[in-house]
């Protein structure tokens, strides 16, 4: 896989090499795109620069995507802890619902019965 040799880049030819820049450049404080490319065209072509760039780019696309569905199992399986622990708070509640309006029903009877 592609991702397995970051950073380097998957050639044509089925062989690795290393991208003509580290990530590290982007993230520099001053950095620059017209710099960038001006010195980056002095050490290699346009076109080896221009696909460099393609596989970062499909690189941190794929990042995202794995974020994002990490994120959402995560959250799934929070979700669905909390539905399993609120279907067995239900359960317990309707399994003692009977009961509870048994004695509202004798409770009511007792009250309407002093009434009269």
């Amino acid at each position: 896989h592609f991702f397995a040799f970051f950073p380097y880049f998957w050639s044509g030819l089925g062989m690795a090499r290393p991208l003509c820049f580290v990530e590290e450049e982007f993230a520099e404080e001053k950095f620059s795109a017209a710099s960038f490319v001006a010195g980056k065209r002095r050490m290699v072509h346009v076109e080896t620069l221009h696909k460099d760039l393609l596989a970062y780019c499909e690189h941190l696309q794929e990042e995202v995507v794995h974020s994002i569905h990490t994120d959402l199992y995560d959250s799934f399986l929070s979700v669905s802890g909390r539905l399993a622990q609120l279907e067995g708070d239900l359960k317990r509640l309707s399994s003692s619902l009977p009961e509870m309006l048994g004695r509202l029903d004798k409770a009511t009877t007792r009250v309407e019965s002093s009434r009269e």
